[in-house]
This record gives structure tokens, sequence and C-alpha cells, in this order.
């Protein structure tokens, strides 16, 4: 059974190398490889509900979460890696326990293993990775995947939180820096979604006019409490930018959505 546990560290390694523990992205990751390899996303429970609507349940009577297989990579002869996504669609809190299971055609190589996530807000998404021992020595026959996220809870309300909401965007009018020179880009706070979900943000700079005068767009990484950094190598909130643009922006908004 394998459990979240946070990445640190300046050079981390590809998820795929690490073993049998769930990774959710944390504060320093700089480059870890965002897409796995190989194999076709599959996934569980209901693509979308309306509001107050009954949840699934399990013949246990647990709540089911949906859930997907996003790709798979073999690391070696009896590993391979899985990336996977949560959605917590009801309207409390909770750690589920994310089953997924790994074969080929026939069954004949197969492996499964248990991942209890951390907690997961209302309406919000989280991503996991983690490793899985298939039998025989029979990683690279691997092609289907499954995956079945649980939870014993009270909560049997669908919420209506579907997307990312950006609740802020502080400190990003153009300034200037000893180090680094002239900058723009700021700090975004969001909605909708865990700590440790990965973004695509876009920041839009305007003048006193409301002219467009830049643009910015960059992979992102929520933290607990909302607001996000930049997700990978070369990508972050800031900007680098000349005195003249630096100086004429007056307002920066930001859109956000699921990377």
């Amino acid at each position: 059974m394998s459990v979240n546990r946070l990445l640190s560290g300046g050079s981390p390694k590809p998820w795929f190398k690490k073993k049998r523990f769930v990774i959710p992205l944390s504060f320093f990751v700089v480059a870890i490889i965002a897409g796995a390899l190989g194999g076709t996303k599959s996934s569980t429970g209901p693509s979308s509900a309306s509001a107050g609507a009954s949840a699934s349940t399990d013949s246990s009577g647990a709540r089911v979460y949906p859930a997907s297989v996003d790709g798979y990579a073999v690391v070696d002869p009896a590993t391979i890696a899985v990336r996977f996504t949560v959605h917590n669609d009801g309207t409390q809190a909770v750690s589920p326990a994310c089953t997924i299971s790994l074969q080929n055609a026939g069954g004949s190589y197969h492996g499964f293993d248990v991942f209890y996530m951390n907690p997961i807000s209302a309406g919000g998404v989280t991503h996991g990775t983690g490793n899985i021992t298939i039998t025989s020595q029979g990683a690279q026959f691997v092609t289907q995947s499954s995956i079945s996220c649980t939870a014993n809870t009270s909560d049997k309300a669908v919420s209506t939180g579907t997307g990312v909401t950006v609740v802020s965007v502080t400190d990003a009018l153009g300034a200037y820096d000893a180090s680094s020179g002239w900058y723009w880009g700021g700090i975004i706070k969001v909605s909708g979604v865990s700590g440790s979900t990965q973004l695509k943000c876009t920041e839009t700079a305007t003048d006193a006019t409301g002219k467009v005068i830049a643009t910015h767009s960059f992979n992102a990484v929520t933290f607990n409490d909302g607001t996000l950094t930049g997700y990978g190598e070369g990508q972050d909130p800031t900007v680098d930018a000349t005195q003249a643009i630096a100086q004429e922006i007056k307002n920066v908004t930001a859109t956000c959505s699921l990377n």
C-alpha cells in the first residue's frame, strides 16, 4: 500500500523513477516529467452531475470519486509507474483510497496497488503518481489500466465545483529589481482546486485605457492556500520587460485552467 508524500529538493528524479508512493507536487518542484509515457487513459466515476445529486457508491456503500489513469511508463522489468488524477465532486474535504490495476490483454501479467490520498477540498482536483509491481517481470506487456477511488463518508451530495476561479492577482504591476531588471507579473490566488494541482495560467497586462500591452502564459502548481508558483524550468508568474512596458502597466488580470 502507498501513501502521499511531498517531493522536495532542487533536482528530483522524474516521477517514474520514484518507488511505491504517491508524489503530489510541492513547493520546490522545478523539473518533473509532466506527461506519462504509453498506455491509454482510463477513468471511473461520473464525468458531470448537477448540484445536490446523489453520489455514486460501490457495493460496500463507499462513495466513488471520479478518477483517471492519465498514463504509465515502464521503470524496470517488474515495475510500472502510473500518473493519475482524482476529483472530489463532494461537498466536504475527503481523503480517498485509490486502487489502480494494470495488466496485459489476457491478464497473464498484472499488478495493483492502493494509494491513500491527502485531503482533497470539496470540488477540488489533485494529481498523483506511484509505482506498481507487475507479476513475472511483465511490465513491458501491460496495455490496460483501471482505477477506483473511494471513501467512507457521510457526504452524499455532489458539489458544483467544476473549474478553476482566479480569486486575486496582487503585486503584479511593473517593477524593478537590481539583480534582474524590469519585470511584471505577481501573486495569483485561485479557488476550486486542491493544493498540488497543475494549472495553465495566463496573465494579461493593460494600460490606463484598458488596452492590452502584454500577456504571459506559464505552467503552475498550487499551494494549499490557493496561491501558486511556476511548475517546471523557466515557468514563472513574473516575466522580464522593458522599462517602458513595465511603467505603462496599470492593471493585471489572470485566467487559469487545469493543465
